[in-house]
């Protein structure tokens, strides 16, 4: 993962469709699953945001 002012994550999956790395501070991403398997979104957690949700757009 890609930060603008700080340096690359490495992410390292910690379970099925989670991930956490860190930067100067944890993250944690989680992508979400329909019925069909396909990902439908993500949350993205860290030390000021809690499960901030995107949601693929088709």
């Amino acid at each position: 993962m890609t930060h603008n002012r700080l340096s690359d994550v490495l992410l390292t999956e910690v379970e099925k469709d989670k991930f956490t790395g860190a930067i100067t501070f944890s993250v944690e991403v989680c992508f979400q699953r329909n019925n069909k398997n396909e990902i439908i979104g993500l949350t993205i957690t860290n030390f000021g945001a809690t499960n901030v949700s995107f949601i693929k757009i088709i």
